[in-house]
């Protein structure tokens, strides 16, 4: 199911229908009234964040998968690349003379590892601590880097589990929809779709809200104690 110039509403309405709901039940999941739903279908209004969030935890679909994006248009596509080599070390490169986009994050993986939220502190040479400040004065948000690397990781997987025939293209397609919030691996690293909502941080949040939802779990755990 290609989406480009798909609007918000017309994403909630497609995945309402595959979900088999009318207006009518969804409305009552969310606590919606059935016009306002409507009106969000029809475009006539537009759902806030919140509200969004509500309608995809009920249709158990990603919040991405029904935000609105317009790739169509291959300059504009360009121009959000260029943002993604500033934001996530995404570049240009050819390898066995094929035109590809890679992670340049190589050396900021072997200085923090591969976990960049680990608590772990990594243990450096003076000379790879002066090498790792001088890294994050040029990259903008180095975690993120290895953290997107990661979840294309992700998707790599799943897509080589579609390839070698151990899920279908349906199962494929709605894993893609229902990432990272419904779906995942199970013990054997195929490809898998949750009931429930797995996702810790379902929408982009700060580092310091991140933060602060880790000390509030963080502070339960003392309590616990």
């Amino acid at each position: 199911m290609l989406f480009l110039g798909y609007s918000t509403g017309m994403r909630i309405r497609y995945f309402r229908k595959k979900a088999g709901l009318t207006q009518k039940e969804l409305a009552e999941k969310i606590g919606l009234s059935d016009s306002a739903l409507r009106n969000y279908e029809l475009g006539n209004r537009k759902p806030d964040r919140d509200t969004l969030t509500c309608i995809a935890d009920a249709l158990q679909v990603s919040y991405y998968a029904l935000s609105m994006y317009d790739m169509s248009e291959i300059n504009r596509t360009l121009h959000f690349l260029f943002e993604m080599e500033e934001m996530y070390q995404l570049k240009p490169d050819v390898i066995d003379g094929e035109l590809v986009l890679r992670f340049d994050t190589k050396r900021l993986r072997e200085l923090i590892g591969d976990d960049p939220f680990t608590s772990e502190e990594p243990k450096l040479t003076e000379a790879e601590k002066q090498e790792l400040n001088e890294l994050f004065e040029k990259i903008p948000a180095p975690a993120a880097a290895i953290d997107l690397e990661n979840n294309i990781g992700n998707w790599y997987d799943a897509y080589t589990d579609y390839r070698e025939g151990l899920i279908d293209q349906d199962t494929y397609e709605d894993w893609k929809f229902k990432y990272p919030a419904f779906a995942g691996f199970d013990e054997n690293d195929v490809a898998v779709i949750f009931d429930e909502n797995q996702s810790l941080f379902p929408l982009d949040l700060s580092e310091e809200e991140q933060e602060a939802i880790w000390g509030e779990y963080e502070g339960d755990e003392e309590d616990e104690e």
